[in-house]
């Protein structure tokens, strides 16, 4: 590993003795071929020749334009507020950018979209196959080398499907026009067809991502540094004046921008490891290398000795202006920061006769997309600093969410509540999000969840055409606070991302309003169950899990383990609600383990929330105590003081060693919110007056404890979903859909009993209350919702899986499997055989 400039230098100015070679380039060459990338030293000359006229510095000022159009178009769309995944506009615009260079606009979105994606899998890949020397690890057959290959295989396809396309066409005047009239000349230089191939996936490569990295640096660093981004949007504004964005001549003047790119090349370099490999016998610092010694050097590592640059870890944009700008900057009297002395040790572009071919193309490009997006937005971080990215085969964050804003006094946008600060962990002690419960203090609940004012309230009374019935404007209101907690649900903490394609679900949060439902039509039934079961939508068929006798055993035994069968009424109500037989319905394909933990878990949440209930009916400032314990041993790691917080404890543990990481912060995170969900059932149940249709859902969705089991679907699964995938707008619309059928779906079977003993949280109670009709009218009513949501469930999941990766099917599968699960469970548990015994007519 080469750790010093001069050493580095040396390397990169010798390509005869350290040519391009070693694990990375190896594993390269799969994708690459023996493009102007990887090609060895002897044909480098040969291939540098054909592809240089298409970065003429002439040619590359044309390229501005081009950027700046591809830029606007990305950026027209945002909207004011609303989250953007950066990372993944910036990989559209790039994508954009590079078709036009390479093909002349011909990649059209759907094949743009395949291009991302294929680029996406090979880069996750590339990293792992570069640091893991043991090709025959890669040669298994298993679900991420199949992945690896077929993306590589279809990127080769696509781009062989362009070429074809383009020799039966009118020749373009691009670097594909380019490379194929030279292929026509023939001669000792002409490109081969796989040659052409080669060269253009390369340039995919290495112009789509690692540009796309550096574009999402930029905005994040941004955001992190308030004075740096005022300085780059008053000189945006100082240099376009009206203008929307940059041209060739506006490009030279703006110079701070240009040094923020500079600077998060330095910072952030997204190529940030290479390999070469000794082709004799050489010295290097002293030391003697044999010939096919692979040497290693880090642009990273150079740019942050602080020998080269002060203070390395600092943004500090105005390291790279002019002296005379340093001292304007500084103003009377200031000192002026001092000068950049990196000593060769700024190669972002690496150097040498190897040196990238499209350096300059490359910043143009960065500084013209970084000025067009900044001349309309300012970008506000979320969730406070992002952290430092983890690494792949290119260095960047891989899911970078930020908020815009227009107007130099734009507030920073509100960090959501229920997600923690730093994606790579959930939040501790000293960063609790807010409506998390602490030991000394009062609870309080997510913005998400909070009832509105009264005075938002209306009673006018008015006539619906769906149910013919008198209505109020309560009802409208609560219904569209229940649509809304039904679309915004609890947020799980967000993993550490690793490199999958957010394009993978090609939706916005626009394709996923709610469905508006109607009622079904009226059905011959002579029971309250009989007529569930008649106008139930359910297209999902019956499935168990054939370990279902053993996971029931395991229950018995790990309750009595832990004290909880102790009491007679425990093992009563076990009995009656038989969790192993919910659990084995809901997971058919789990494996022995997690079936247990699931069944575990299940029985853990029926003790727990029949204990809430009887200690928090005499208030619901008894419940602090056992809340407190749960959130000190889900939260903060504190010992249990009581049987119930050590099965607890132990089902954490549990959790933690069969799931990654950021799964388990995922399962005590929303496990959590199932605490908080039982407090404020206690606060609901102790008012005077019921609480309103919008509130009773919005507590239901938490009460029910749905969403901690499906970090055990993804534990189940492969390998662990990307963050691009897990926390895509529409994989968070098919959770939330998921878990509201699955809550709903018992609530029409159990509305009897909850009735009986008072209960309120129940969604066909919340129609009875609503509409002040008949049991059988509001089970009827509370059918046709679940129905519009098992319906929009099955459309998005059918529309979404030829997109997904074969773990995201797995996952959306397992939610599934809790709409099936309950409603088969449901019709037959003990615990709501008094549906059965209701007339289905008033």
């Amino acid at each position: 590993m080469a750790c010093e400039p001069r050493l580095v230098h040396r390397i990169l100015t010798d390509p005869r003795t350290f040519d391009k070679g070693g694990p990375l380039y190896d594993r390269l060459r799969t994708l690459m071929g023996d493009g102007l990338v990887t090609c060895p030293h002897a044909d480098h000359k040969r291939q540098r020749r054909l592809l240089q006229p298409a970065f003429h510095p002439v040619r590359v000022a044309g390229h501005v334009a081009a950027t700046a159009e591809e830029a606007e178009a990305v950026c027209r769309d945002w909207r004011a507020g609303r989250r953007v995944d950066v990372t993944a506009e910036m990989l559209t615009l790039t994508t954009g950018v590079t078709s036009r260079l390479l093909f002349s606009g011909s990649l059209d979105a759907d094949r743009a979209a395949a291009v991302r994606a294929c680029l996406a899998t090979v880069v996750r890949g590339l990293f792992v196959r570069t640091i893991v020397p043991v090709d025959a690890l890669f040669r298994l057959p298993t679900p991420g080398n199949r992945r690896w290959r077929q993306a590589i295989t279809r990127l080769h396809a696509l781009v062989d499907g362009i070429v074809a396309e383009r020799r039966r066409g009118a020749p373009l005047d691009d670097l594909l026009g380019t490379l194929l009239a030279a292929a026509d000349a023939g001669g000792s230089e002409a490109p081969t067809g796989r040659e052409v191939r080669d060269q253009l996936v390369t340039l995919l490569l290495t112009g789509v991502e690692s540009t796309a990295m550096c574009l999402a640096s930029v905005f994040g660093l941004l955001a992190e540094h308030p004075e740096a981004e005022r300085r780059v949007h008053e000189e945006v504004d100082a240099v376009l004046g009206d203008r929307s964005a940059p041209g060739p001549r506006e490009l030279t003047r703006l110079v701070h921008t240009r040094c923020v790119v500079t600077e998060t090349l330095r910072l952030r370099p997204p190529g940030w490891l290479f390999t070469r490999i000794t082709t004799r016998e050489t010295e290097l610092a002293g030391r003697r290398l044999p010939r096919g010694a692979t040497v290693l050097y880090s642009p990273y590592l150079l740019h942050h000795r602080a020998a080269s640059f002060p203070e390395p870890e600092r943004f500090r944009p105005e390291r790279w202006l002019p002296q005379e700008a340093r001292k304007t900057q500084a103003g009377p009297g200031g000192a002026a920061s001092a000068p950049v002395a990196s000593g060769g040790a700024m190669v972002p572009f690496a150097a040498g006769s190897r040196k990238c071919i499209g350096d300059g193309f490359a910043m143009a490009e960065a500084v013209a997309a970084v000025a067009t997006v900044a001349r309309r937005w300012r970008l506000r971080a979320v969730d406070g600093p992002a952290g430092p990215p983890r690494p792949a085969a290119t260095l960047g964050p891989r899911s970078l969410v930020l908020v815009p804003s227009r107007g130099p006094d734009a507030a920073p946008a509100e960090r959501p509540v229920g997600r923690p600060r730093h994606p790579e962990r959930p939040a501790g002690p000293s960063e609790a999000p807010t409506g998390a419960l602490a030991p000394d203090a009062t609870p309080t609940r997510t913005d998400q969840h909070r009832p509105a004012p009264d005075w938002q309230v209306s009673t006018q009374v008015t006539k619906t055409p769906a149910t013919d019935e008198a209505r109020t404007d309560e009802t409208r209101t609560d219904e569209a606070a229940a649509s809304q907690a039904v679309r915004y649900g609890a947020v799980t903490p967000e993993g550490t991302y690793d490199g999958a394609a957010p394009e993978a679900l090609p939706y916005d949060t626009a394709a996923c309003e709610a469905v508006p439902y109607e009622a079904p039509p009226a059905a011959s039934a002579g029971s309250l169950k009989e007529l569930i079961e008649a106008t139930l939508y359910m297209p999902f068929p019956f499935r168990a899990n054939p370990h279902e006798t053993r996971a029931a055993a395991g229950v018995d035994a790990w309750l009595a383990r832990w004290g909880l069968t102790d009491d007679p009424a425990v093992a009563d109500m076990i009995a009656r609600t038989r969790p192993a037989q919910l659990a084995a319905y809901n997971g058919p394909e789990l494996d022995p383990e997690l079936l247990q933990l699931m069944a575990d878990q299940i029985a853990y949440q029926f003790v727990f929330d029949d204990r809430a209930e009887e200690v928090g009916r005499d208030g619901p400032e008894r419940l602090l105590p056992l809340a407190c314990e749960s959130i000190g041993v889900l939260r903060d790691d504190r010992a249990p003081r009581t049987p119930l917080g050590a099965a607890l404890a132990d089902l954490y543990r549990r959790v933690q060693r069969r799931c990654t990481p950021a799964q388990a912060a995922r399962w005590a995170w929303c496990s959590r919110e199932y605490v908080h969900g039982l407090l404020y059932e206690a606060v609901a149940q102790s008012r005077p007056a019921p609480v309103r249709l919008g509130v009773r859902t919005s507590i239901r969705a938490l009460i029910a404890g749905v969403e901690p089991f499906y970090p055990l679907s993804e534990a189940a699964q492969p390998r662990e979903l990307a963050p691009g995938e897990l926390h895509h707008p529409v994989m968070r619309r098919l959770a939330r859909l998921s878990a509201d059928a699955a809550v709903w779906i018992p609530d029409l079977f159990s509305a009897v009993k909850e009735q009986r003993t008072g209960g309120l949280i129940n969604l066909a109670l919340a129609y009875q209350h609503a509409h002040r009709c008949s049991l059988p009218r509001a089970v009827t009513l509370a059918v046709g919702r679940i129905n519009a949501t098992i319906a929009e469930f099955e459309r998005l999941r059918r529309e979404t899986a030829p997109e997904l990766s074969p773990a995201a099917v797995g996952y959306v599968e397992g939610m599934a499997g809790w709409i099936r699960g309950c409603y088969h469970w449901s019709r037959t548990v003990p615990r709501y055989a008094d549906a059965a015994a209701v007339p289905a007519r008033p």
